[in-house]
């Protein structure tokens, strides 16, 4: 699926991540993707309901982004929130 946000810290940074999910079919993943490309989850759904949290995340120096991964026939709602960089339209 698309990145959805992304961010050049100038220095290792803490910023507040939050979401909220409905999920109502298939799995979906958020994950962030740190400058060397090594990947954390930030949430996972793999069965349908709501899910939702608000967590402090260290950015390390460098672009930073976060990716939505979702099983094919997903169907969900997702609302994002970042005190740093910036969120892109979703493509689908």
């Amino acid at each position: 699926m698309d990145i959805v946000w992304s961010w050049e810290a100038q220095e290792t940074t803490e910023a507040e991540f939050s979401y909220e999910i409905t999920l109502y079919s298939g799995k979906l993943k958020v994950v962030l993707i740190d400058p060397e490309g090594a990947l954390t989850t930030l949430a996972e759904c793999d069965s349908p309901g709501e899910l939702n949290a608000q967590e402090s995340i260290s950015l390390e120096k460098g672009e930073s982004r976060i990716k939505l991964v979702a099983g094919e026939d997903t169907r969900f709602d997702i609302q994002l929130g970042m005190t740093e960089g910036s969120f892109t339209e979703l493509g689908f």
